[in-house]
This record gives C-alpha cells, structure tokens and sequence, in this order.
C-alpha cells in the first residue's frame, strides 16, 4: 500500500540546527550556573520541550512562572543565533517538498519547538508554500514531549491519514522512538549514522535519498 502523508520533524530534520541550539543552551546555562555534558545535552535536551528540559537541568528547582521565562530567554537567544548565522532548509528539502506538493502528497510538521519559534520559521522559510497552518503541530502546552507519539498523531490526524499511511523523517532519539510509538509506516533517520536499531527505520544523510516510488 503506498504512503500517502509526510511528517517532518523540524529542528536537526528540516532545519539542521541542533549545534545553534546546542550553542543557545551553552549561553543560557553558563549564565544561570548550570552545566551539561555533550552526552547529558543530547539525553536531557535534544527532541524534548522547555517545559520538560529546564525542571530537569534544574532538578525541579524552577517555578512554573521561571520556566517560562527562562524558556523566553533561552530561545532568544537561539533566533539571534539563527539570524547571525544564516538560515537555509537542510539539503534537498526544497526540492522534496516541492516534489510532494506537487505529487499531492500530504505534508506536516511535528515539533518539540514553542509557537514563537515556529512563527520565525514560516517567516524566515516561507513555510505555507508547504503546509497549511492546521498542519505545524509544536508545543502549544496540549502535548507530552517525545518520545511519547502525541505530536506525530496529532500531524497525522491534522492531515486526515492513520500514521502508518505517513512516513516520518527524524533526527533524535527522543523523535525516533515516538515516530515508533504513533506506529508511523515508515521512518527515515536523517543523520550521518543510524542512532537506533528498528526495521522500521532507514538513516538518510539528506532529502534526496527520500524514495518518492513509495507515494
């Protein structure tokens, strides 16, 4: 049975950013006094929420109130970053969005990142070329961080397909296990090696590899 949607994760998927975030975080900690090893930022940082990150680089000193706040901070600092650095869609993205729309293949986003990022996204990337707004699902504070598979059967359920008519492209761990857990047809890593062992995932270094034979 061929697929019939697409979910993206976003950031280190479509948007390979996960060192500006890695260097946002670095700032925003040694700020405030904390501090994480490479192995500790990819466990406790890479593919979850702020609301979950921040209690645990804290050791649930924060209030609710500092959480967000620090969760402001935090992320401006990263789209400074971003704007400094420069920003393009990971390699081949383009032309396999393109190739989607136009294939009439159903696309989607499932985010760990809050609205006000995704809002600097569709600015910057012109993302409604793409995906209908409906169809961006991020932390709005309705959805458990992955690994858990809310954000991906929400994508789906927004594009109106079962997860396992959709494939899904990831780049952590956290992502990759709740793209498992939501049973999603098919999984690309989108990576330099594979950082889990399943048969339903294929590691991909970029967009081109994506087999459009399987719409």
């Amino acid at each position: 049975m061929p697929y019939k949607g697409f979910i993206f994760d976003f950031n280190g998927t479509l948007f390979w950013d996960t060192p500006l975030h890695d260097k946002a975080w670095g700032l925003f900690l040694e700020r405030h006094g904390y501090s994480l090893t490479h192995e500790e930022m990819a466990h406790v940082i890479h593919g979850k929420m702020n609301k979950d990150i921040l209690p645990a680089i804290s050791q649930n000193q924060l209030t609710q109130e500092n959480i967000a706040m620090y969760a402001d901070e935090k992320e401006l600092i990263y789209r400074e970053l971003c704007l400094q650095h420069g920003m393009t869609l990971a390699p081949g993205a383009i032309n396999l969005l393109n190739n989607l729309v136009t294939m009439g293949v159903r696309c989607a986003i499932a985010t760990a990142s809050p609205a006000v990022n995704v809002h600097f996204y569709i600015e910057q990337f012109g993302l409604h070329k793409w995906f209908r707004s409906n169809t961006i699902i991020c932390d709005n504070g309705e959805y458990r961080s992955k690994p858990f598979p809310d954000l991906f059967i929400e994508a789906a359920k927004q594009i109106n397909l079962p997860p396992d008519l959709c494939i899904v492209a990831e780049d952590s761990l956290a992502g990759l296990k709740a793209a498992i857990n939501a049973r999603a047809g098919k999984i690309y890593c989108v990576g330099p090696a594979s950082i889990i062992t399943d048969s339903s995932v294929e590691t991909i270094s970029h967009f081109d590899q994506v087999d459009l034979s399987l719409f």
